[in-house]
């Protein structure tokens, strides 16, 4: 192969060239870079789940905690309706009686309503708290039959 390179090369008119060109990243700076952004998206994505976790833990203990202090709300409202009614037909009496006025009488019934709106706005709570905790953990769909693809 000597032999032939050599009278190759020696030959007038004839002229060989030979070159080699080559792309490639200096210390592969440019994949290790790529490497580095994915890394930190894998773990921005995973702080963001974590922060979406504690956050949906908060909102579901204040959901429990609101739904149990409007089921304790809606018991004492009840029994404040059925104290307030007894107020009623007490003072309805004195009333009759004659010694009472018609104002006590109205107070009284006045004092029932009160209680029957207090009762009314403590079941209210207790439903939006009861919606919301269905809300967050889907039990809301399946109630209504909704599916989600």
């Amino acid at each position: 192969m000597d032999t032939a390179l050599s009278s190759a090369t020696h030959r007038p008119g004839y002229s060989i060239t030979a070159g080699l060109t080559g792309d490639r990243a200096i210390e592969r700076r440019t994949e290790r870079g790529g490497q580095a952004v994915a890394r930190a998206a894998v773990l921005t994505a995973r702080v963001a789940e974590r922060d979406a976790r504690g956050r949906l833990a908060v909102r579901a203990t204040r959901a429990v905690q609101r739904a149990r202090a409007a089921r304790a709300s809606v018991a004492l409202a009840a029994e404040a309706i059925d104290l307030a009614e007894q107020n009623v037909a007490a003072e309805q009496k004195r009333f009759e009686l004659g010694k009472s006025t018609n104002f006590d009488v109205l107070r009284r019934q006045d004092e029932l309503e009160q209680a029957r709106l207090r009762h009314a706005a403590a079941v209210a709570d207790y439903l939006a708290a009861r919606a919301d905790l269905d809300g967050l953990s889907g039990a809301m769909l399946a109630r209504y039959h909704i599916t989600m693809p």
